[in-house]
C-alpha cells in the first residue's frame, strides 16, 4: 500500500469511528486524538485533486468535507434522529458523495455556488467551488456528476504571516478588542481567489460558505474586490449569502422528522431584564409591535426576560430571538454562553439537552455568539453558540462575530423577524439585504415613518419614537464599513 493508500485508510477509519460514538466528550476527544490522521488524510485528497480530470476534482471535494466538523455533523443527525423518535444506528457515515451534491444544487430555485475552504498544516490553503444552475459553467469549469460543475485553487506555501495573521485576529475577537486592519491583506489575497473562482462565467445567485477550522472567524460574506476602481462586496452581486459546518450538515440537518409536531407554533423573545444592552428596550417595543398580527396566522408570541420565564421546552417554536450578553470561551470546547439574569447557558448544554422539533430560526443579538476557537488550527471543530442551536433542531442561526454596535444588533433582531413574517424572506435572504442597507447607507429607509409611528398602541409609541429620533441622527454612512454592517452572520437557512 502507498503512502496516499495507507493515509486515506487512517482518515477513513477515524471518521467511521466518529460515526459511532454518541457523546460529545467522545468526539471532541477522538477527533483531538486523530489531527495527524486526518491532516495526512486531507493532503491525500489533494492529491487526488492534482491530478486534474473531473472525477478526481469532485472526488477530492467530497474526501476533503468527510473531515471536516466531525463533532457537530455527527451531534446534528443523532439528535434529529433522537426527536424523530427513531433508533440510533451503530454507524452514522460521513462520506457526501458527487449525486448528494447533485442532488441539492439541483433542487435550488436559482444558481448556487458552495464555496468549501482548507486550510492543511500550517502553509496550505485550498478553495473548492461545486456550482448548479448555470448552463454556460461548462465552459469555464469542470463538470461533475448530475450537472454540477467545479473549480478550485490549491497553494502549497502560503507565507506564514497569512496564518498568524488570522490566528492574531482570532485571539482579538474573544478579548473583545479585535483589529481587522493587519488582516487586510491576507483577507484580500483570500478574497480575491474566490471572486475569481465566482465569476466564471459570471457570479451565482446563491452562495454558501463552509469555512475551515479558524477561518471559522472571517466574515467571509464581506469579501470584496476591485472593479473599475470600486470595491465591490460580494452581497453586490449575490443575493443570498449564507454558512454551514459541512455538506452533510447543509443537505441532511433536519431530515430525520418527527411524525407527531407540536400543534402550536410559537414566537419566543428573550430579553434580559437585568442586562445593560443599550436599545433593549427599542427592540422589546418594535417586536413585541410586530409580532402582535401573528395571532391571525395561528402563531403564539412568547416573552421570558428572567431565568424562571424560560420556557421548559422549545419545540413548538418557529421563531426564538435571544438578546443577551455573550462570551466565547478561548480554550474549551462547547463553553462559550449565553447569559440571561444570573444564569448561563453554555453551548454544549444547549446542543446536547435543548430540543426545537419544530426547526425554528433562532437569532442571537448578543456579541460573540457564533465564535469559537477552542480548537485553533488542530482540528476543525468550531462550535459557537449559533451551530449548537442548530444541533438542537434550529434550521437556521444568526449570530454574531465580534462585539456588536448596539444599533446594528437591535435592527438585526427587529427586522429580521419582520420581514420574515410579512413577506417570507428567509433569514439568509433578509440578512443579505439588510447588510447591503448597511453597507449602502440606505438603511434608514427600513426606519417607521412618522404616520406608522402614530398608528402604534401608546404604550409603546414614545419608546420606538425616542429611539428612532436617535438612529436619524446618525450618518447614513454610520455603518458602511465591514466592521460594523458585517458583524452578523447566518448559518443554515
Amino acid at each position: 500500500m502507498n503512502s496516499g493508500n495507507k493515509a486515506l485508510g487512517d482518515y477513513f477509519a477515524v471518521i467511521t469511528e466518529a460515526g459511532r460514538l454518541r457523546s460529545a466528550a467522545e468526539l471532541v476527544a477522538h477527533v483531538r486524538g486523530s489531527r495527524r490522521a486526518i491532516e495526512q488524510g486531507m493532503l491525500a485528497s489533494i492529491e487526488l485533486y492534482s491530478r486534474g480530470d473531473p472525477e478526481a476534482l469532485q472526488e477530492a471535494f467530497c474526501l476533503l468535507d468527510a473531515g471536516k466538523a466531525l463533532v457537530a455533523k455527527n451531534l446534528i443527525h443523532r439528535r434529529d434522529i433522537e426527536r424523530a423518535g427513531r433508533e440510533q444506528p451503530d454507524v452514522l457515515l460521513s462520506m457526501p458523495n458527487p449525486s448528494g451534491i447533485a442532488t441539492y444544487l439541483n433542487a435550488r430555485s436559482h444558481d448556487t455556488a458552495i464555496v468549501s475552504l482548507h486550510v492543511i498544516e500550517s502553509d496550505k490553503v485550498a478553495v473548492f467551488i461545486a456550482r448548479g444552475g448555470d448552463p454556460e459553467a461548462e465552459i469555464h469549469s469542470m463538470p461533475g456528476f448530475g450537472g454540477v460543475y467545479y473549480d478550485a485553487v490549491y497553494i502549497d506555501g502560503v507565507k506564514k504571516s497569512f496564518l498568524a495573521a488570522v490566528e492574531n485576529y482570532a485571539n482579538g475577537l474573544v478579548s473583545g478588542t479585535p483589529s481587522f486592519d493587519p488582516l487586510r491583506g491576507e483577507f484580500d489575497f483570500l478574497s480575491k481567489m474566490v471572486f475569481m473562482l465566482l465569476f466564471k462565467p459570471r457570479p451565482p445567485k446563491e452562495v454558501i460558505f463552509i469555512p475551515h477550522k479558524l477561518y471559522n472567524v472571517l466574515p467571509l460574506h464581506a469579501i470584496s474586490t476591485s472593479i473599475g476602481g470600486r470595491r465591490i462586496y460580494l452581497h453586490d452581486v449575490v443575493q443570498v449569502i449564507s454558512y454551514a459546518s459541512c455538506l452533510q450538515e447543509l443537505f441532511y440537518a433536519g431530515s430525520f422528522q418527527s411524525s407527531n409536531l407540536p400543534d402550536t407554533r410559537g414566537f419566543l423573545r428573550v430579553s434580559d431584564r437585568q442586562s445593560d444592552l443599550a436599545w433593549l428596550e427599542f427592540e422589546r417595543s418594535m417586536i413585541d409591535v410586530t409580532s402582535a398580527p401573528l395571532s391571525r396566522i395561528g402563531v403564539r408570541y412568547d416573552v421570558a426576560e428572567t431565568p424562571h420565564e424560560l420556557p421548559t421546552s422549545f419545540d413548538d417554536y418557529i421563531w426564538i430571538n435571544w438578546s443577551s450578553h455573550a462570551r466565547s470561551h478561548p480554550t474549551e470546547w462547547g463553553e462559550s454562553f449565553l447569559q440571561l439574569g444570573s444564569e448561563q447557558y453554555a453551548a454544549r448544554s444547549i446542543a446536547t439537552t435543548w430540543s426545537s422539533r419544530n426547526r425554528p430560526v433562532v437569532v442571537l443579538a448578543g456579541c460573540e455568539t457564533s465564535v469559537d476557537i477552542s480548537s485553533g488550527y488542530a482540528v476543525d471543530e468550531s462550535f459557537g453558540l449559533d451551530l449548537a442551536f442548530r444541533v438542537a433542531g434550529a434550521r437556521a442561526s444568526v449570530a454574531s462575530l465580534w462585539q456588536v454596535e448596539d444599533p446594528v444588533a437591535a435592527l438585526t433582531a427587529v427586522i429580521l423577524p419582520a420581514w420574515h413574517f410579512q413577506f417570507g424572506l428567509a433569514p439568509d435572504v433578509g440578512l443579505t439585504a439588510l447588510q447591503r442597507h448597511f453597507a449602502t447607507g440606505t438603511w434608514k429607509n427600513l426606519l417607521l415613518r412618522d404616520e406608522q409611528i402614530l398608528a402604534l398602541p401608546l404604550d409603546c409609541r414614545d419608546n420606538i419614537a425616542s429611539a428612532q429620533e436617535e438612529l436619524w441622527n446618525y450618518p447614513d454612512e454610520s455603518f458602511h464599513d465591514e466592521t460594523s454592517w458585517a458583524s452578523f452572520r447566518c448559518h443554515g437557512r
